[in-house]
């Protein structure tokens, strides 16, 4: 036996590089022809089931004509088949239970749509060769593979040559990702932390931001000393008497207290009006409504404060 027609069963694209005709490497080294030309080709390598009726036949048929052309016992013979069971392929994805096929052809390998008219699929053609466009066909597709298989007629080099004729596409996979696994990559990482960065799933609490006024620009309520106020005319001052101890700030729909440091209970410590200043006029309007002038807010609170919680405006001049 010297030659071989055959079909693959539906198997799945596992290695090489779909819809890629190029320069190829082995163990990362450019090919070249003999003649130190590059040595341009196709190559993906098709796992096909063990268990389906349609493999052996396949394998054995190789295996004969090893046999055949006098290299039965010859370890080194390149069938262009490997055992996906093998343990040097442990761990790599579409091997298990299946043998892989190596075709390879020294000329662009033809794709084929499975439909009425076996439709080409053409290769998207791109300018950089080092960052070669998106194929329509790609590792991890599911694909029937028509092939020749002949000797080499090398006897220093025996083997086979294993040739793709076309190539049917049946449907798209889980892509293959050549290099290590996200696992391999990351599998550790949550092991080591930078000195003072927060542990694994714990947020940072961030600070509480001053209270905002609401829409419409009216400066935020807090709560004043004694009795809860009526909803609609809250009082903008002293807000610890209404808080719950240790509570946290409420939103800013409802009251809430004022920037942690805020003097409660204080002397003011505030600079004398400019002489002729009528300060009440910077006062908000929600202030000066609940019956608050600037000398009482100012015995009670510093000119920065009264500014932060917006009770006196910013054009005020003291």
């Amino acid at each position: 036996m010297s030659e071989i027609q055959g079909l693959t069963p539906i198997g799945r694209i596992v290695s090489g590089r779909p819809m890629v005709h190029a320069q190829g490497s082995y163990n990362g080294v450019l090919r070249t022809k003999t003649d130190g030309t590059p040595k341009i080709e196709s190559f993906i390598g098709v796992a096909i089931p063990k268990s389906d009726p349609a493999t052996m036949p396949i394998i054995q048929s190789i295996d004969q004509i090893k046999a055949a052309n006098g290299h039965a016992a010859n370890p080194a013979f390149a069938t262009k088949y490997d055992d996906g069971d093998d343990p040097k392929f442990a761990g790599k994805e579409g091997y298990a239970g299946c043998y892989i096929l190596k075709f390879s052809s020294g000329y662009p390998i033809p794709y084929r749509q499975n439909d009425a008219n076996y439709t080409p699929i053409d290769p998207v053609v791109g300018q950089d060769p080092q960052n070669p466009p998106v194929q329509p066909v790609k590792r991890g597709d599911y694909v029937k593979v028509a092939f020749t298989c002949a000797f080499n007629n090398n006897q220093q080099n025996a083997g086979v040559f294993l040739n793709p004729v076309r190539v049917l596409f049946m449907q798209p996979g889980e892509p293959i990702i050549s290099g290590p696994s996200d696992n391999e990559l990351f599998g550790a990482a949550g092991t080591h932390v930078m000195a003072g960065a927060p542990a694994a799933g714990v947020s940072t609490p961030a600070a509480t931001p001053a209270a905002m006024p609401p829409a419409g620009g009216s400066p935020a309520p807090v709560a004043t000393p004694g009795a809860a106020p009526a909803a609609g005319n809250q009082d903008f001052l002293n807000p610890v008497a209404n808080a719950t101890p240790a509570a946290t700030p409420a939103p800013a729909a409802t009251p809430v207290v004022a920037p942690a440091g805020a003097p409660t209970n204080p002397t003011a410590v505030v600079s004398a009006p400019n002489a002729g200043v009528d300060m009440d006029a910077f006062l908000h309007p929600d202030i000066k409504a609940q019956g608050h002038t600037y000398a009482s807010l100012s015995a009670q609170f510093s000119v920065e404060v009264m500014k932060q919680q917006g009770w006196l405006l910013d054009q005020a001049v003291v």
